[in-house]
């Protein structure tokens, strides 16, 4: 009747989000029934065996069939329509290894930068917005940033901006109205 994936195994989120790319139906499991503890995946019978087989192979996850579907106690699983946060103002290792977690495992998501952020209406784009490990002043543009405390000239002004208020704002709005916000060690401020 299908497929149980052990919830507890961090591929088992990788075989999931391979699984959803090409249209199988996943569930997750919110109350115990029988082999299934919650957290565990319920991958539809419906699934193309040779599709199941490649997940399996790419992944190494173990694919136990179920003997009894559960009549209730289960969601239906949806790909998150994720943003990670890229500031303007040069790299930030801890959005790289966060966009290299995603990529491993298979998370689709999109880069976002402050103009972005400042117009707003994010939650008809995304459920998730991740805002990587930075000083508040330099996601909001509060910090004037660069070497020695000062932008370089060679910076074009509108990519020194930061989020500003008008950022602030948005993600504010966009937590209201449901989204979540992850914000990753000093971004947490």
């Amino acid at each position: 009747v299908g497929y149980r994936l052990d919830g507890r195994l961090n591929d088992s989120f990788r075989a999931v989000n391979l699984l959803l790319e090409k249209g199988a139906a996943v569930r997750r499991v919110d109350k115990p029934a029988d082999t299934l503890r919650p957290g565990d995946f319920v991958v539809s019978a419906a699934a193309p065996d040779a599709l199941v087989n490649e997940v399996a192979t790419t992944t190494g996850v173990d694919f136990a069939a179920l003997k009894k579907d559960p009549a209730q106690g289960t969601h239906q699983v949806a790909r998150p329509r994720i943003a990670m946060f890229q500031r303007y103002g040069g790299g930030n290792m801890d959005e790289g290894w966060t966009r290299l977690l995603l990529e491993q495992f298979s998370f689709p998501y999109t880069s976002i930068m402050d103009a972005e952020i400042k117009k707003g209406g994010l939650n008809d784009r995304y459920d998730v917005i991740v805002i990587p490990d930075d000083s508040t002043g330099a996601i909001t543009g509060e910090r004037t940033g660069g070497f020695g405390g000062r932008q370089p000239e060679s910076v074009p002004p509108e990519y020194r901006s930061g989020i500003g208020a008008d950022g602030v704002e948005a993600l504010k709005a966009f937590v209201r109205k449901g989204g979540t916000l992850v914000a990753l060690g000093g971004a947490s401020a």
